[in-house]
């Protein structure tokens, strides 16, 4: 965790140093202090800020002058009920949206962690621990907005729209092209970025699936640091096996295998279904260690020796049928002996 504190404090600097000056004249808003520049994308900037409290927030502030269309405006306000409709944990919660004359102003909790997308390009690569950590908070965070009714798809997941703090706890942001189940055919409109986009998205269609893909894409750039439009293809699939460090698990291969399935009936349906999967394994593992441990008991070990002695008894009366009478009492005194003993120490225990 060292090393990402120290991207952290790095990632801050740099922050700093790119930031624009923000003066009464450039950029304000009553009851909110600009502080510095998060992040910048194509329809708008990120900034942390003050509210009139003294309490850090984030404010996502959208210019009219860039937007290119209607529909980016209709993307903004997507976003917006979205957020206000959302109580997760790993989503930043919705505080106010400001609408002046020449911009929207979108306030929302500002949330102390990294972009993923800048650990990526200092070359940082998580441990073991931390990709599992990472994979499980991401699986919750699906598995509640896909089990909304109707499920909220985020249909963008990337490594860009993915914060990571020290603990390696992960929150999912921009959810400016969210789809809801109900809208299962999208017209010509194609959503996403390349290189994370399901092949169904380029269709026009969005079920849960392509946010399971999106989030493979998103690991397979995090384990090898190059991104999913770099690598070739084979067909719709994704040719990335041979590029993924010695050290990954078996399991984790197998998740990522299931989530890059180009077919959305071959891949995992849902948050809900790849949290399972995550879960499966560790149960099975508990089951076979529980049944190995049954199976040293000392009253297993009794048990065990019990059955064969009154086998090697039964078959000892068989063969000597002369002596019938005697065989039948020798069998009585050993049934009598061995749960003599079972008896003794299940009273002891």
């Amino acid at each position: 965790m060292t090393q990402v504190q120290n991207t952290r404090d790095q990632d801050s600097s740099i922050a700093r140093d790119e930031s624009i000056e923000v003066s009464d004249a450039q950029l304000k808003l009553e009851g909110y202090q600009f502080l510095r520049r998060l992040g910048k994308g194509g329809q708008a900037e990120t900034w942390l800020a003050n509210d009139a409290n003294g309490h850090e927030v984030t404010i996502k502030v959208y210019d009219f002058q860039r937007m290119q269309s209607w529909k980016e405006n209709e993307l903004v306000r997507r976003e917006l009920e979205t957020l206000k409709q959302l109580r997760l944990r790993a989503v930043p919660r919705f505080i106010d949206f400001i609408e002046t004359n020449d911009k929207f102003f979108l306030v929302m909790e500002y949330i102390a962690a990294h972009n993923l997308q800048a650990l990526i390009d200092t070359a940082y690569r998580p441990t073991s621990a931390e990709l599992d950590k990472l994979l499980l908070s991401l699986a919750k965070t699906l598995s509640q907005l896909h089990s909304r009714h109707p499920a909220i798809i985020h249909r963008d997941i990337k490594p860009s729209n993915i914060l990571v703090d020290d603990d390696f706890n992960a929150y999912l942001i921009d959810f400016g092209v969210v789809a809801s189940y109900e809208q299962h055919t999208l017209g010509s409109t194609v959503v996403g970025s390349v290189g994370y986009m399901a092949p169904e998205l380029m269709m026009g269609r969005a079920t849960a699936a392509v946010d399971i893909y999106s989030l493979g894409a998103t690991l397979v750039h995090l384990v090898t640091g190059r991104a999913p439009h770099t690598m070739e293809h084979d067909g719709l699939e994704l040719s990335y096996h041979h590029l993924l460090p010695p050290n990954l698990s078996p399991k984790f291969r197998s998740l990522l295998q299931s989530m890059l399935q180009a077919s959305p009936k071959e891949r995992c349906a849902s948050g809900t279904e790849l949290l399972n999967a995550l879960n499966q394994e560790p149960q099975k593992n508990r089951d076979t260690a529980l049944k190995a441990e049954n199976e040293k008991s000392p009253e297993t070990t009794i048990k065990n020796l019990g059955f064969l002695f009154i086998s090697i008894m039964l078959l000892t009366f068989a063969g000597i049928g002369r002596h019938a009478a005697a065989a039948v009492v020798a069998v009585i005194a050993a049934l009598f002996f061995i749960f003599k003993l079972i008896f003794t120490h299940g009273s002891k225990t």
